[in-house]
């Protein structure tokens, strides 16, 4: 793997070689490194208008690029832990899944189910498979949850994730930024912007490059999950005149790794392979490496028009995926799968914004959406699979296309009735089409006979769906420091079409009514924040996953719901000293969830009562900064954190004790000391503890095969490193 990696640093790219030769040529004009972030005056756009952290009436989460640094966070999976109520696995073909207040929709690869939680950047929606980008040369990430179909459109039913961009500066700037870790972990970013034509033209350029070994052993030899990435963006901001703003980004990332593979645990094939559930050692026969490629162009424009602002958002996007996986994760030939998704998007946002800060505000806007992808995907089974003697399999040959158009019209009213009492209220119309056409070939290999065509399953699906998504806000602000408010909203998710060998074709569109009441609160001239959020929602119809056999299928639940509440306080006893910590509880459960002709006879299977999956009861995160200035040398600083979560549940079913995530925490720092003249040498870790947690657990395979085998997907182990930064 060393050899490998020495070769895969020389071709990183150019691009990050010209950063380095920046960031070194201009280290003579560097700067000590901006002053810690205090969590005081965070601006975010969750209402798409800026407005303050404490002063946005709806639960946010927002992480500065400064503090994904601290916490060395490389990609979405690894800020999950610090967030209260979310759960975000990086399970068997990476982080396909975000659970928000115990609700998700686990997704297999190639699926066309969409999720409860999207994902933006730059305000652009993303095709699923987006959040295993990495995050690098990022502004701030915005985690807003409940339903937000309102103001973030299609499939943000449990809440919205949205990635800002370090955009171009008037003055030069850069970074580069090297890293090394355990496991053959290498890292290399940067970025350098600057003016190209005096306040008319801007650009930045920034690139980042990463590769690491795999957290678990094959038998047969290698890691799985080995992974080699890179990216680039480049962004140019034009001000051709005064009130009109153009900003244009192009990106590319590339990812080669190896498949995560489950570990048994239970079973015969848990002996097979020599594992206990918890060495991190599993086999395979079909260890092929898969690929992504995305590429996307956003267009960013904002006119001044007076009395209200004219902002548009254009987004072209490209997803490629080749996965290759041993679905039955042994080293016999029982299903492999190979995965080709092609999934092309364009999205158009007009809105029109008051510019007024008085007692009345408004925006009004429109929404085009349209999707294109095309999955292949062959399915090799075993002989034992299908009945026959070995030299036997069969083939299935699976090749689909799915189309959708959305379109949409919103607006939001707010009115001040007092100085104290504001009224916002808004609504949404979503008129979507789809449509699926497909099919499903099966072959045998019949030992002595040949290959003989079984018979191929058709589909050809069409879906409208008009949804409505209306909301309400009252808040009350007592005094300067202190808001409390209550709100209404309801989120939408069309529903889709499922695999053509199933009995159940479609399955329906859910909808969610979330009421939610807060207090946020400052305190001691700013040194003290405290807020205080209950929610309680109400679903109707939620898309849940499960297999009919082996092949998996959507189905409704009739009714679920999830309720609870969130405490978050920062603290800032000094200018050195910010203490931060949070707390949560969280009650998600199907109240009406019947599986017809499944269970003992086939009478039903009901799960009424069950709680629902990555949603644990209780979690809760802690931790500090701390920062002092270190006379003629620069500024040590240091960040820790401690993140809990208390058990809960990987499948629908409740199955224990393997389905099952018994308590656990993680704990996660950096040291590092910022010199004056621009550099910075830190250490980190994530994982201190080792803890060992399962992201992924399967335990209703064939017993006619498996003999009662189950498996699971442990979370990253314990990794440390050194970086080094050079600013200026």
């Amino acid at each position: 793997m060393r050899g490998r990696r020495r070769m895969t640093q020389g071709r990183y790219s150019c691009a990050g070689a010209m950063l380095l030769l920046a960031a070194t040529t201009l280290s003579a004009q560097t700067a000590a490194p901006a002053a810690a972030d205090t969590e005081v005056d965070i601006v975010v756009t969750a209402t798409k208008r800026e407005t303050r952290l404490q002063d946005t009436p709806a639960q946010v989460n927002a992480f500065s690029g400064e503090y994904l640094e601290r916490s060395a966070v490389r990609e979405f999976s690894d800020l999950a832990s610090s967030i209260p109520n979310l759960v975000a696995p990086d399970g068997l073909v990476g982080t396909s899944v975000v659970a928000i207040r115990g609700i998700s929709s686990p997704a297999k690869g190639g699926s066309i189910a969409e999720q409860p939680v999207s994902q933006f950047l730059d305000g652009v929606f993303m095709p699923e498979g987006s959040l295993d980008d990495l995050v690098f040369d990022v502004q701030q990430i915005e985690v807003i949850r409940g339903p937000q179909g309102v103001i973030w459109g299609r499939n943000t039913l449990a809440g919205a994730i949205s990635y800002t961009t370090r955009r171009p500066t008037h003055e030069l700037e850069g970074y580069v930024e090297s890293g090394i870790g355990n496991y053959d972990a290498f890292r290399l970013q940067g970025a350098i912007s600057g003016p190209l034509l005096a306040d008319k033209i801007s650009v930045r350029l920034a690139a980042a490059h990463e590769e690491q070994d795999g957290y678990s052993e094959r038998v047969s030899g290698g890691t799985f999950g080995a992974r080699n990435r890179e990216a680039v963006r480049a962004s140019i901001l034009f001000r051709p005149v005064e009130p009109l703003s153009i900003t244009l980004i192009g990106d590319y990332a590339r990812s080669h790794f190896t498949n995560v593979t489950l570990e048994y645990f239970i079973g015969p094939f848990a002996k097979r392979a020599g594992t206990d559930g918890y060495t991190r050692r599993q086999d395979t026969d079909f260890f092929k490496p898969s690929r992504s490629t995305s590429k996307g162009l956003t267009a960013l424009l904002e006119l001044d028009l007076g009395p209200a602002t004219l902002s548009s958002v254009t987004g072209l996007r490209r997803l490629n995926q080749a996965l290759n996986i041993d679905t039955d994760s042994s080293d016999l030939l029982i299903i492999h799968d190979q995965i080709d998704s092609r999934v092309r998007q364009f999205s158009q946002e007009v809105r029109l914004t008051s510019s007024s800060t008085g007692p009345f505000r408004w925006m009004a806007g429109a929404y085009y959406y349209t999707r294109d992808q095309r999955v292949l995907q062959n399915e090799q089974l075993g002989p034992e699979l299908v009945g026959l003697p070995p030299g036997g399999g069969a083939s299935v040959d699976i090749d689909f296309r799915n189309s959708v158009d959305s379109f949409a019209a919103f607006g939001t009213v707010a009115l001040d009735l007092t100085r104290a009492i504001t009224v916002e209220t808004g609504l949404r119309v979503t008129r979507e089409e789809k449509s699926t056409l497909g099919s499903v070939g099966t072959t045998v290999n019949i030992p002595g006979v040949g290959l003989v065509p079984v018979g191929t399953d058709l589909t050809d699906l069409d879906l409208d769906d008009t949804q409505v998504s209306p909301m309400a806000t009252l808040s009350y602000r007592p005094t300067s420091d202190v808001l409390l408010y209550a709100s209404w909203g309801r989120g939408n998710k069309s529903g889709g079409f499922n695999d053509a060998r199933v009995s159940e074709p479609t399955f329906a569109a859910e909808v969610a009514d979330s009421y939610e009441l807060g207090i946020k609160s400052e305190w001691l001239e700013k040194r003290l924040t405290l807020n205080v959020i209950g929610f309680y929602i109400d679903y109707r119809n939620l898309q849940v996953r499960g297999f009919e056999g082996t092949t998996p299928l959507f189905r409704n639940a009739k009714k679920a719901v999830s309720k609870g509440i969130e405490l978050e306080a920062i603290a800032r006893p000094s200018r050195e000293w910010s203490l931060f910590g949070n707390f949560a509880y969280n009650d998600a459960t199907y109240e009406n969830f019947v599986i017809p002709g499944a269970g003992a006879g086939g009478g039903g299977l009901d799960l009424s009562g069950n709680k629902m999956p990555l949603a644990p009861r209780t979690s809760m995160s802690v931790g500090a900064d701390y920062r002092t200035e270190m006379t003629g040398l620069g500024e040590l600083y240091a960040h820790a954190e401690w993140n809990r979560k208390s058990g809960y549940f990987l499948d629908f079913a409740n199955t224990r004790p393997g389905g099952y995530q018994p308590d656990y925490g993680i704990v996660n720092g950096r040291l590092g000391l910022a010199l004056s003249n621009g550099a910075d040498v830190s250490i980190w870790v994530r994982n201190l503890t080792k803890a060992d947690y399962k992201v992924d657990f399967i335990g209703d395979l064939p017993v006619a095969i498996f003999g009662g085998s189950q498996f699971h997907l442990l979370g990253a182990p314990r990794t440390y490193g050194v970086d080094l930064k050079f600013s200026f």
